[in-house]
């Protein structure tokens, strides 16, 4: 697949195409309609303000996600893996929700600074992960930050706690997802 570049004009982009071919699981015609229009990388096509990539990721779509992320230059993935829907959750928040591990993996590795990324309210994709039961997205993304360093006055804790100071354990266990 050739190479997309976002910046394309927005008014340009047939929003209601996008969001049927992903309700209908029409991904090799989304995958054609970034081919001949890159700028609906960017586009929010559902009232949460999801961009394909989001309801891609949370419908378990890694091929279609991982082909895309694959078909894009580094800055433009960066940017498309930091847009944020109206909770403020991005795709790693979503991949991590739903669990599914290739996705976090594959996201995470390109920019490891989004399993820092908090939502609206204040989770990070780890704290998602967690809170889900999602075991192995927890461990792969516990991983990935132990092994990337950002800044030396990154708090490890506050990955683990929400804004309203409810921790990991707190939630894990009012969602009855321990042991």
């Amino acid at each position: 697949m050739g190479s997309f570049e976002v910046g394309i004009d927005m008014a340009e982009i047939d929003v209601e195409s996008l969001f049927n071919y992903a309700m209908k699981g029409q991904w090799r015609e989304t995958l054609e309609a970034y081919k001949k229009n890159p700028g609906t990388l960017e586009a929010k096509i559902t009232k949460a303000e999801d961009t394909v990539l989001h309801l891609a990721v949370y419908l378990g779509q890694t091929n279609f996600v991982r082909e895309v992320l694959d078909g894009i230059n580094e800055e433009v993935c960066l940017n498309v893996l930091q847009m944020q829907n109206s909770k403020g959750n991005t795709t790693l928040h979503l991949a991590a929700e739903v669990g599914n591990v290739d996705m976090c993996h594959n996201m995470a590795k390109r920019d490891s600074k989004l399993i820092c990324a908090r939502n609206l309210e204040g989770e990070t994709p780890l704290f998602l992960a967690a809170v889900h039961g999602k075991r192995e997205a927890f461990l792969c993304l516990h991983d990935l930050k132990q092994n990337h360093h950002h800044d030396e006055d990154d708090d490890d804790d506050s990955l683990v706690k929400k804004s309203n100071g409810n921790t990991i354990l707190h939630c894990t266990i009012s969602s009855e997802h321990f042991g």
